[in-house]
């Protein structure tokens, strides 16, 4: 496969998750999120006060971050590969839509607004990050994994931590507090 049908291979299966879990919350478990508590104002309001322990919410972040990365290169080594991929690939759709609609349910425009913020600018490294991972899974044996990909991949996701840790709370406190 070309490297473009493989970009769209990638796109289509996160987005069959993706409409997965907007149909999951809206058929099945709409009571359910909407009786949860959070995402509710109280629940915004008590983040927004609450200071983040920086050595605790660092390494936080770094099991968070590191060890998907690290198991998504372990699956390199096994012969169903892309199966496993893909199959990360719908399992992170699905989250994505559920929560997305999570925060419609309970919040209306202001919780796309908000998951808008909550993702960004570090998402955007994390999906560099696994865009080279993913390509090179389902491109195999085509092409082969080189150090320029590893400095890449490195470089991206620690930036993406580092902005992560930095810049995010900042912007969701901004968020919280101006509504």
């Amino acid at each position: 496969m070309k490297r473009q049908e493989i970009k769209k291979l990638i796109l289509v299966i996160f987005m069959c998750g993706f409409l997965a879990g907007i149909l999951y919350v809206n058929m099945i478990a709409r009571s359910y999120i909407v009786s949860m508590g959070i995402l509710s104002d109280y629940f915004l309001e008590q983040f927004a006060e609450n200071n983040l322990n920086t050595w605790e919410y660092m390494c936080y972040l770094l099991k968070l971050r590191v060890i998907p990365v690290i198991l998504l290169l372990m699956l390199w080594t096994l012969r169903v590969k892309r199966i496993a991929a893909a199959c990360l690939l719908l399992w992170t759709g699905f989250s994505s839509g559920l929560f997305l609609t999570a925060a419609v349910l309970k919040l209306g425009l202001k919780g796309i607004l908000l998951c808008m913020i909550g993702i960004l600018p570090h998402f955007i490294c994390y999906i560099v990050v696994y865009g080279i991972i993913l390509i090179y899974i389902f491109t195999y044996p085509d092409t082969r994994w080189n150090q320029t990909k590893s400095v890449c991949m490195v470089l991206f996701l620690l930036l993406g931590i580092i902005s992560e840790y930095y810049v995010n709370p900042v912007l969701i406190n901004i968020f919280i507090k101006a509504f």
